[in-house]
């Protein structure tokens, strides 16, 4: 979810933490900032992937927002 959420998923995000959380899994939630953005994304991906990545451990990341692939295939986050 953007930190300038217009979308209004923050009501989304609520419920898919009470979920997770009554299935016993511990969640987080990070704004994507407006300034920098995919270099923030990224990084915070990767430091994730770092922090908790083991054999027996399950990662999952909801973005909540709008997304697009560009002419070279790739990912494009919209907001």
């Amino acid at each position: 979810m953007w930190e300038d959420d217009e979308l209004g998923v923050d009501n989304e995000l609520d419920g898919l933490h009470q979920i997770f959380r009554s299935y016993g899994f511990d969640t987080e939630t990070w704004l994507i900032p407006l300034d920098n953005a995919h270099l923030k994304l990224m990084l915070k991906a990767a430091s994730f992937v770092e922090k908790y990545e083991s054999e027996n451990c399950l990662l999952i990341v909801y973005y909540g927002g709008h997304a697009a692939i560009n002419s070279a295939r790739q990912s494009s986050w919209y907001w």
